[in-house]
């Protein structure tokens, strides 16, 4: 995550941002440059270092790929000018934010956000990839925290979109990196949508295909100052959230997994990451860092206070936290208000949750949005209170009088208004044929060798069907309206559909209608015989099955007999015709 041209240590609390002041004269040192981890623990074994090397998500990655991707470590002289109008007021102790409780005792040995009375007030650690966005991400994971201390709750894990500050701000880029002014203006000015409104994506990506209603879901930062800043007063920024910090990055930071990470001073800053806490037992700072959770401690890490040109003598800007984001999420889509035509009013339920982002208690109030379907509607309450532990839930109306043909109605609905948004509610009216349904079917083929595959085509009729029942006589059943089966094992089928209606439901069944044989001569006088009955509109014929059952030696329907209501004929020729012809002479 590159700070674009940083020439500064950006500091920023959940509501302080830190710059140093910038070093015109600081200099890169040297450090090695390591093709693999052996190397890599050689090195801090050389040097005493107290920390642990391994494979992170970005140890594979080149070092010179590396700093040209992810870091940058340019001059920052064209800063100067917008640095020096920056305000900066020194002072010793910092306001206290409303954090709810929290107390955070600078003098205290040690601290972390992680962990504050055995809960975590951070959120989840992100992943950059291969763009330079650190600046956006350190910057959004300070907003986050300070939501969750702001309302005092830290299971909020309120998500902002990186993707949209890179996308839609000025502050940076994933080729350049980020500018820590411009990041701290465009906070507080431009503010920055929940993460599902522009997914990241690892690229520069397009402002245009944010979510439609961006600017209905933005939190922002606001009343800024600047700070002159140590390591009391990184502290005393803590007091009230977490610190936007730069750090020089090094080869050696690919490899960090644990410990007190640490490689000397450093050069130039050319990351960004997040303050969380300090340990004074080892003289470092808790950061967050944004390579993802297998990097460091769960994409946590330790610095010692002296390396990297973490924590630089600077300037500290204070940014309370203000959201602009909806009280009603997601956005409500179109309610359908089902009803038969001729009938009864139908109705519908609007369900309503209060946005993860913006727990407790919400007042709200309801009005009539006018048109064709808002002027004819009812429902249920005008107002009250929700939550998201307690959705609202609210019946809406039509009178069915106003409606009087099929097809679907739309204008108007209602609108919930709170104080902190309108939502529009859109309604729509659906007008359904309401007769009873009829059941009917047909089948395609209706005999032949084994496997044998059965096209089934509904043919109900009547009122709108909304279900469909398929029973195939061998176990398996279907709840598509045109199902297609599959017959292995020989024998005849009765084939059953049910159907549902708006109101109302049918039942067709036609008895030893599909039949599975290798006897050609009997699939050939089946389908004849199907074809009579269907050509008759003969459906009882499907029905007698106690006529072809006369027929069957064990009674079952199944020994090479075929459809009941017909003349019976055996698999063996003559014989049983000629008895039939016998038994209808009497």
């Amino acid at each position: 995550m590159t700070l674009k041209k940083l020439k500064s240590a950006l500091l920023v609390t959940g509501i302080f941002l830190f710059f140093s002041t910038p070093l015109t004269a600081q200099t890169e040192l040297y450090e090695p440059v390591f093709d693999n981890t052996e190397e890599v623990r050689q090195y801090i074994m050389d040097n005493d270092f107290e920390w642990i090397a391994g494979e992170t998500p970005v140890s594979d990655i080149p070092w010179e790929e590396f700093r040209e991707t992810l870091l940058d470590s340019e001059d920052f002289a064209e800063w100067e000018a917008e640095w020096e109008a920056l305000p900066k007021v020194e002072i010793i102790d910092a306001p206290q934010n409303n954090l709810k409780g929290i107390d955070v005792d600078i003098s205290a040995a040690s601290f972390m956000y992680q962990d504050y009375e055995g809960a975590n007030w951070t959120t989840d650690v992100g992943n950059q990839g291969m763009c330079g966005s650190c600046w956006a991400f350190a910057s959004l994971a300070v907003l986050e925290a300070m939501y969750n201390l702001d309302l005092g709750n830290p299971n909020l894990n309120f998500d902002l979109s990186e993707q949209y500050f890179v996308a839609c701000s000025s502050s940076g880029s994933c080729m350049y990196g980020g500018n820590p002014i411009t990041t701290v203006q465009e906070l507080r000015t431009m503010g920055v949508p929940d993460e599902t409104c522009y997914p990241y994506i690892q690229s520069e990506g397009q402002c245009s295909r944010a979510c439609s209603d961006a600017n209905q879901r933005i939190m922002k930062s606001t009343n800024v100052r600047g700070i002159m800043n140590g390591d009391n007063a990184i502290k005393t920024g803590l007091k009230t959230g977490p610190v936007f910090c730069s750090i020089y990055a090094s080869n050696a930071m690919q490899y960090y997994k644990g410990g007190v990470f640490d490689s000397g001073p450093g050069g130039t800053p050319n990351h960004a990451i997040v303050i969380v806490g300090w340990d004074n037992s080892d003289n470092s700072w808790w950061i967050k860092n944004s390579w993802g959770a297998m990097w460091g401690i769960k994409g946590f890490g330790k610095v010692k206070r002296t390396c990297c040109a973490v924590g630089s003598t600077g300037t500290v800007y204070n940014a309370a936290i203000t959201t602009m984001a909806p009280a009603i999420c997601p956005e409500p889509p179109v309610v359908t208000i089902r009803q038969g035509l001729g009938g009864a009013n139908g109705t519908a339920t609007v369900k309503l949750n209060i946005c993860a982002n913006r727990p407790g208690q919400k007042s709200f109030n309801i009005t009539r949005e006018t048109g064709d379907v808002g002027n004819n509607i009812t429902w249920s309450q005008n107002s009250g209170t929700t939550s998201s532990n307690a959705p609202l839930e609210i019946t809406v109306e039509a009178e069915s009088s106003r409606f009087n043909k099929e097809g679907v109605f739309g204008g108007g609905g209602l609108l919930l208004k709170n104080d902190l948004q309108n939502t529009r509610i859109p309604i729509q009216v659906e007008v359904i044929n309401a007769d009873p349904p009829v059941a009917d079917f047909a089948a395609d083929p209706v005999a032949g060798n084994p496997p044998l595959k059965v096209n089934f085509t509904s043919l109900a009729s009547g009122g709108t069907i909304e279900e469909f029942h398929w029973d195939f006589g061998d176990g398996s059943t279907s709840e598509e309206e045109n199902p297609s089966h599959k017959y292995v094992d020989e024998g005849r089928y009765t084939i059953s559909l049910r159907v549902v209606g708006f109101v109302g439901e049918d039942t067709a069944t036609k008895k030893q209608l599909v039949l599975v044989s290798t006897d050609d001569e009997e699939i050939e006088e089946h389908e004849e015989e199907i074809e009579e009955i269907e050509s008759e509109g003969d459906a009882g014929a499907y029905d007698e099955e106690e006529k072809f059952d006369e027929w069957s030696p064990d009674g079952d329907g199944k020994c090479g007999c075929s459809i009941p209501g017909r003349t019976s004929r055996s698999s063996i020729p003559g014989i049983i015709s000629v008895l039939s012809s016998l038994f209808q002479a009497f």
